[in-house]
């Protein structure tokens, strides 16, 4: 099987940036590592989308090696739709709001973005 398509959402593009510069902030280059951790799970989504078991009815998560993120997201066949990353610390009702506003915004399935992100240029959608 090829490797999936993929499409991050804006919500996943802005909590990918707020980590990135929180890891930064806290010592130069751990955001970097912070990438390179959320590449090497993007790449194993990408490959094998199933791999992770539904934690919903749509939803699947992939933990992040070495930080406590977890990528939530969707696989429709050929695509997979990054919705959005959390973390144990952060509100566990973001990711039910995210998931209905996403909903709201894009209507019907198909609709989705295809853009890449604004940042960081390393890491981006795949058409």
């Amino acid at each position: 099987m090829a490797a999936a398509r993929l499409v991050l959402t804006p919500e996943a593009d802005q909590d990918i940036e707020e980590a990135y510069w929180w890891y930064e902030n806290q010592r130069l280059g751990l955001g970097e590592e912070f990438f390179r951790s959320l590449e090497a799970a993007l790449d194993i989504i990408r490959n094998l989308p199933e791999l992770r078991a539904l934690v919903n009815r749509k939803y699947r998560r992939a933990p992040l090696r070495r930080f406590p993120y977890c990528v939530f997201y969707k696989f429709d066949g050929a695509t997979v739709i990054v919705e959005y990353l959390s973390h144990p610390a952060r509100d566990p009702a973001k990711w039910r709001a995210a998931s209905l506003k996403i909903q709201s915004y894009f209507g019907a399935p198909g609709l989705l973005p295809t853009r890449t992100m604004r940042f960081p240029s390393k890491l981006k959608s795949t058409r």
